[in-house]
């Protein structure tokens, strides 16, 4: 259980994530380095902000030092807050994101390695070694449990459709439970939050294919503001008026249009503005855990912006492509 702490026990690591968050690119640095002669000038220029020279790197090598970083950043983090869980609010789907990988390749006879991520709570080794001796004492209770549950699915069924679906709703529920320990309606309503928007993009995508109230009802995860029975039983008009006055108010627009026709990474873009929303609250508190949670995500939302620059140029996209594809992640 997630320890309860005081806001004032984060004075030190609040006042460092401000120093540190003056310093991040923005979009405007994005723009400069993106405006660099060519990869290795773009690549160089990231140096001054705290990422290795990735100048002479191929792709996969980029890719393998930003989930590096990634993971460094978290295990910093980790050691400097007084609790754990606005950091592992955010390492946990890397677990889980393991758990699928580990019973996936266990179930195809065929080794995953390199899909695995280092970004969790749990090492990926202790989560594929449970996976295939059925020896899970190094990792936590839940996590068996649910690793356990998908396998028995994916056995039973041959879909790894319906194993990846049981674990992100045992991931959203491990998530809920907690935030909810720690006591902070931030974190309990950021949860909240993920599960709304992830639950009104699913609708969205199974009223595109004419599936049946059955088919949504298993994807639908619950936990969330809006009930998943709700989400069920309304029309492609109710959208709009389920989300009104929360974050998710425009994505909901956005969503019926959708339906019509509009491109589904409108739908994407609007829920993470939304995101971007809820978690603006976030900078009216100078100290505690929602400084935490915000830096976090800014980080996240940098690193992919990076990784988009970088992998772009290396795949020979013209820039204004790239700045397509960037869009509105910063």
């Amino acid at each position: 259980m997630s320890k309860k702490v005081k806001d004032t026990e984060y004075l030190f690591l609040s006042a460092m994530l401000a120093a540190r968050s003056s310093r991040m690119l923005g979009r405007d640095g994005i723009e400069r380095i993106l405006n660099a002669p060519g990869y290795a000038e773009c690549a160089k220029m990231l140096i001054e902000n705290g990422y290795a020279d990735m100048s002479e790197m191929t792709a996969g090598e980029v890719e393998e030092t930003l989930a590096q970083r990634r993971a460094d950043i978290f295990a910093e983090l980790l050691s400097l807050s007084p609790a754990s869980a606005p950091v592992d609010i955010f390492r946990m789907k890397y677990d889980y994101h393991n758990i699928k990988t580990a019973v996936k390749s266990a179930a195809q006879g065929i080794s995953a390695k390199h899909l695995y991520s280092r970004s969790g709570r749990v090492p990926p080794e202790n989560i594929e070694r449970a996976c295939t001796s059925d020896e899970a004492s190094d990792i936590p209770v839940v996590l068996a449990a649910a690793m356990e549950e998908a396998k028995t699915m994916l056995a039973r069924t041959g879909s790894p459709q319906s194993a990846d679906i049981l674990l992100d709703k045992a991931c959203f529920a491990e998530m809920a439970d907690m935030a909810n320990a720690t006591g902070s309606e931030f974190l309990t309503g950021y949860v909240r939050f993920m599960i709304d928007a992830l639950n009104l993009k699913a609708a969205v995508r199974v009223l595109r294919i004419g599936a049946d109230k059955g088919f949504l009802l298993n994807v639908l995860i619950s936990g969330g503001n809006v009930d998943v029975q709700r989400f069920a039983e309304m029309s492609s008009d109710d959208f709009g008026g389920i989300f009104t006055a929360t974050p998710l108010a425009k994505a909901a627009e956005i969503a019926q249009e959708t339906l019509k026709g509009a491109p589904l990474a409108e739908l994407e873009l609007a829920c993470e503005n939304a995101e971007t929303e809820y978690l603006s609250t976030a900078k009216l508190k100078g100290f505690g855990e929602m400084p935490v949670v915000l830096y976090i995500a800014d980080v996240l939302r940098e690193m992919t912006a990076v990784r988009m620059v970088l992998t772009g140029l290396l795949a020979g996209l013209d820039k204004d492509s790239i700045r397509k594809k960037l869009s509105d992640k910063l």
